[in-house]
C-alpha cells in the first residue's frame, strides 16, 4: 500500500519531482562527464607516456661525442639513455608564401635506447641508412596538406637542402607543439617538428655525429636528487645548459595544468546543483509531511510503524534521486565521449583510452541518491515522529501579523493588494526566499563565472596584440646573425620601421631560490614591443636594472630594488648581478627584460640577434614582404601577427561551446529554483488563492500574485549572484595562474548585463507553470481543499 500511495504522491508531485530530478541530473552529469574526462585524459596520456618512453630528463649542452650516453646509462638508477642532436632551422614548403621554422631531431642509433618513441599516424618509420628520409609532425603536415613521399627543403647556413617524408608522427614531448612560452601565440601550423637519421643530421646539420642533448628514463625507486645531480656533472665539460625534468616539459606541463582544472570543475560544480536539489528536497517534503498529517496519522492507526513511515518519505528521496542520477550518468557518459574526444584532438594524444567506468559511475548514482538521502533525513524523521492522535487534527496555523516595513515605511500601506499580499507572505516563510534567492544567485555567480573565462582571455589578446605588440610581423633570424641583418630588413622598401630583438635563456637565482627562464632584450627606445606593469603603465628597459614579470617575483621572492643574480645556461659564462628596476606583466610565461646590448652582454659574446620587428608601409602587403625574406639566407621564416591573433581567436572556439553549456545549465538551474519554489507555494496558497478569486479577483490578479511571490526573491538573488560570480572569478584568476600563465581578473559589464538577463529569462518562464495551473482550479473542488 505504501508502494502505491508513493506512486500517486510522486504523480501528484510531478513537476516538482521532476524539478529536482533534473537538478540532480545536471549535477550528476557534470561531475560525470567531467570526472571520465579526467580520468580517460589521464589515462591516456599515461599510457601514451608510458608506451612511448617520455623522458624523466632531458639535458641540454652544446655538445658531446655519441658515446656520452654509455657513461650516462651507467649512472645509479638511470634506465634507458638516447644521445641526440637537435637544432632549429628554416622549412621551405612548396607552394607555401614563406619559409616557416622546423626543429630537427636525430634518431637513436642502432642498438641505442628509444627514448621519446614515435608514434606512426601513416606511412613509415626510417629506415637506419635512409639519408634523405625525414618524419614530420602529423598536424602541422595535415594542416599544409603534406603527404607521405612528398618533398620538403630545409635551409641550414644558406644551404637548401631536399628531404622526402616517410612517415607523419607524434611524439610524446611536442603533444603541444610551439617553439618555447615566448611564442605561444605563434601558429603552431608554422613550426614543425621533424626526426631524421643520425646520418642525416650529421649531413644536414652538420653535426658530425656528435649530441647535444640526452633523453633519460630512471627506475621507479632512483634518487631524483642524485641523478640530476649526476647529469648535471657528467654533461658540464660539454657545455652544460640545462636539465628539463618531465613536470616542467612544455607539453606534459600544459596537460597536467588542463587535468587539475578538470578536477577542480568535476567537484565545484556538481556541488552547486546538488545543492539546489537539497534545498528543495528539504522545503518539498516539510510541505508534504504537513500537508499529509492526517494520511501519517491514519497510516500509524493502521499498524504502520515509525520505520515505515520514515522510509516511506525516504523513498520519495530515492525515487528522485534514483531518476536523476542514472540519468545523469547516461547525459553525463555522452558529454563525456565528446570532451575527451576535443581534449585528445587539442593535445594530439596519439594512444586514446576512453570508457564507460562502472566505478565512476556507481559513485555517482551513489553521490546524487545519497544527497537526495540526507536532504529528505529531517523531513522523514519529523514525520515518523508525529503522535497518532495529533496527527489526526490540523496543526494550528501560523499567527497572522504584518509586515515589518509597514510599520517602519508608511507607503507600503498604500501599496496595492496585488503586491502587499506576496510582500506578507514572503515573510511568513523567510527561510524559503532566502533559498530561492540563493538559488538565483548561485545560478548568476555561475554563469558570471563561464562568462569570465572568455573575458580574460579576450581580454589578454587584447593586451598583447594591442597594447604590448605594435608591429606587424616578426621576422625570426637564423644562425649568427648581427647589426648588419636587422639593417638590412630596415633598407627594404616594404618596411617603414625595424626593431632588433634578442632572446635567450638564463637562469635567475636568489639565494636558495632558482628558475631557468627566458632572457629578452629589447632597445631602449623602442616602441615595437611595449612593456607594461601591473597597472597598465608603460614602462622602458633601461640601464643598470632589469624588469622582471610579477610571476616570478613571487617565485623568486624578490621586490624592486632587490639584486638578482642572472647566470646563462652556456658553461664557462660568469654569472652577473642586476639590480630589479620593475615589474612588467607578461601574461604567457615567464622572464626578465634588459636594454639589447645589456642581454647580448650577459648572454655571452657573439650572442646573434633573434628576430627583426617590423612595421610596412602603407599600401604593402605581408605577402610581398614574405616574398623579399624567402630568398635571404639569414631569415628563418616571417611571422604575421594578424594571422597569430587568428590563430589565438580560433583556439577560443572551445570556449563558446563551454559558454553554451554553461548558459542552458545555469538557466535551467535558475529556472527548476524558482519553479519549484513557485509551485510549492501555489500548492500550499490553493485555499487563500481560491478565496481571492470567489471574492472576484481575475485569474490575471491570482497570476499576479504567483509571479510576484516568484519574481521577488530574483531581485536580492541578481544581487548575490553578481557578488558571488566575482568571487569565484577572482578565485579561478588565483588558482590557476602560475610561471605558465598569469590570469587576471577581467569581468566586462557586457557579461553581467547578458548574464543577468539569461537568468531573468530562466526564472519568468519558470513562472508560466505555477500560474496556470493557478488558472485551472476547480474553485468548488479547491474551496473544500483542507491543508
Amino acid at each position: 500500500m505504501l508502494l502505491r500511495k508513493l506512486l500517486r504522491d510522486i504523480a501528484t508531485f510531478k513537476g516538482q519531482f521532476f524539478a529536482i530530478a533534473l537538478l540532480v541530473m545536471l549535477g550528476i552529469a557534470m561531475f560525470s562527464s567531467m570526472y571520465l574526462a579526467l580520468v580517460n585524459l589521464r589515462d591516456s596520456a599515461e599510457n601514451s607516456f608510458h608506451r612511448l618512453r617520455l623522458a624523466d630528463y632531458t639535458v641540454h649542452f652544446t655538445a658531446a661525442p655519441a658515446g656520452l650516453t654509455e657513461a650516462a646509462r651507467a649512472i645509479e638508477g638511470v634506465r634507458l639513455v638516447s644521445g641526440r642532436y637537435v637544432d632549429d632551422v628554416s622549412l621551405d614548403l612548396p607552394g607555401a608564401p614563406d619559409k616557416m621554422r622546423a626543429r630537427i631531431i636525430s634518431l637513436p642509433g642502432p642498438g641505442e635506447d628509444p627514448v621519446n618513441d614515435l608514434h606512426l599516424v601513416r606511412g613509415r618509420l626510417l629506415d637506419p641508412d635512409d639519408r634523405r628520409g625525414v618524419l614530420i609532425s602529423s598536424d602541422f603536415a595535415t594542416h599544409h596538406q603534406l603527404e607521405p613521399g612528398d618533398p620538403v627543403h630545409v635551409i641550414v647556413g644558406g644551404l637548401r637542402q631536399e628531404l622526402v617524408i616517410r612517415g607523419l608522427i607524434l611524439s610524446p614531448e611536442y603533444l603541444f607543439a610551439a617553439p618555447d612560452l615566448n611564442q605561444f601565440f605563434s601558429s603552431i601550423h608554422s613550426f614543425a617538428i621533424m626526426f631524421v637519421t643520425r646520418d642525416t643530421a650529421a649531413e644536414v646539420l652538420g653535426s658530425g655525429g656528435q649530441i647535444n642533448e640526452l633523453a633519460v628514463t630512471t627506475d621507479p625507486e632512483a634518487d631524483a636528487d642524485a641523478v640530476e645531480q649526476a647529469l648535471r656533472e657528467l654533461t658540464s665539460g660539454y657545455g652544460y645548459r640545462t636539465l628539463v625534468a618531465r613536470e616542467d616539459q612544455f607539453s606534459y606541463r600544459m596537460l597536467q595544468s588542463e587535468m587539475d582544472q578538470l578536477s577542480t570543475w568535476s567537484v565545484m560544480l556538481p556541488v552547486v546543483f546538488l545543492g539546489a536539489a537539497v534545498m528543495v528536497i528539504l522545503v518539498l517534503l516539510a510541505r508534504i509531511v504537513r500537508q499529509q498529517r492526517s494520511h501519517i496519522g491514519l497510516l500509524r492507526a493502521l499498524g504502520y510503524t515509525r520505520a515505515h513511515i520514515m522510509g516511506y518519505y525516504l523513498g520519495f528521496a530515492l525515487a528522485v534521486g534514483g531518476t536523476g542520477s542514472v540519468a545523469g550518468t547516461l547525459l553525463g557518459y555522452w558529454m563525456s565521449v565528446g570532451l575527451t574526444n576535443q581534449y585528445a584532438f587539442y593535445f594530439n594524444i596519439p594512444y586514446l583510452v576512453s570508457g564507460f567506468h562502472w566505478d565512476v559511475q556507481l559513485f555517482a548514482v551513489t553521490l546524487g541518491v545519497g544527497t537526495c538521502l540526507v536532504a529528505s533525513f529531517f523531513s522523514a524523521r519529523a514525520a515518523a515522529s508525529i503522535h497518532p492522535v495529533e496527527a489526526m487534527r490540523a496543526p494550528a496555523p501560523p499567527p497572522g501579523r504584518r509586515f515589518w516595513g509597514e510599520r517602519w515605511f508608511s507607503f507600503m500601506d498604500r501599496l496595492p493588494a496585488l503586491w502587499k499580499f506576496p510582500i506578507r507572505n514572503i515573510t511568513r516563510n523567510p527561510w524559503r526566499f532566502n533559498f530561492s534567492a540563493t538559488g538565483v544567485g548561485v545560478a548568476l555567480g555561475l554563469l558570471v563565472l563561464s562568462g569570465s573565462f572568455y573575458d580574460l582571455f579576450d581580454d589578454m589578446l587584447n593586451r598583447y596584440f594591442g597594447d604590448m605588440v605594435g608591429y606587424e610581423a616578426r621576422i625570426n633570424f637564423t644562425g649568427p646573425t648581427g647589426w648588419d641583418a636587422v639593417t638590412e630588413v630596415a633598407l627594404w622598401p616594404e618596411v617603414r620601421e625595424a626593431q632588433a630583438l634578442v632572446e635567450g635563456a638564463v637562469r635567475y637565482r636568489n639565494g636558495r631560490l632558482q628558475y631557468e627562464g627566458p632572457l629578452t632584450g629589447l632597445p631602449e627606445d623602442g616602441r615595437l614591443f611595449q612593456l607594461r606593469d601591473e597597472q597598465n603603465n608603460l614602462v622602458a628597459p633601461s640601464r643598470g636594472g632589469i624588469l622582471l614579470s610579477s610571476n616570478l617575483m613571487q617565485i623568486l621572492d624578490l621586490k624592486e630594488g632587490d639584486t638578482v643574480t642572472l647566470e646563462p645556461m652556456v658553461a664557462g659564462l660568469p654569472s652577473r648581478e642586476v639590480t630589479v628596476a620593475g615589474t612588467v606583466e607578461t601574461m604567457l610565461g615567464v622572464g626578465g627584460f634588459l636594454p639589447l646590448e645589456e642581454a647580448r652582454f650577459v648572454l655571452g659574446p657573439g650572442t646573434p640577434i633573434s628576430a627583426a620587428l617590423v612595421t610596412t608601409n602603407p599600401g604593402t602587403s605581408l605577402e610581398t614582404l614574405r616574398e623579399r625574406a624567402r630568398d635571404r639566407p639569414f631569415v628563418s621564416g616571417v611571422q604575421s601577427i594578424a594571422d597569430a591573433r587568428e590563430e589565438a581567436l580560433k583556439n577560443l572556439d572551445l570556449m563558446y561551446a563551454f559558454l553554451a553549456v554553461a548558459l542552458l545549465f545555469s538557466m535551467l538551474l535558475a529556472g527548476a529554483i524558482v519553479y519549484s519554489m513557485s509551485s510549492i507555494t501555489t500548492l500550499e496558497r490553493t485555499r487563500e488563492l481560491v478565496s481571492f478569486r470567489m471574492q472576484g479577483m481575475s485569474r490575471k490578479g491570482t497570476g499576479v500574485l504567483i509571479a510576484a511571490e516568484g519574481l521577488l526573491p530574483a531581485v536580492p538573488g541578481l544581487v548575490l549572484g553578481v557578488a558571488v560570480g566575482y568571487a569565484w572569478a577572482a578565485w579561478f584568476a588565483a588558482a590557476f595562474s602560475s610561471d605558465l600563465m598569469t590570469i587576471r581578473l577581467v569581468i566586462y559589464p557586457a557579461t553581467i548585463v547578458f548574464s543577468v538577463l539569461a537568468v531573468v529569462a530562466a526564472v519568468a518562464l519558470a513562472q508560466c507553470p505555477p500560474i496556470r495551473s493557478t488558472n485551472r482550479i476547480n474553485l468548488a473542488e479547491a474551496s473544500k481543499h483542507r491543508e
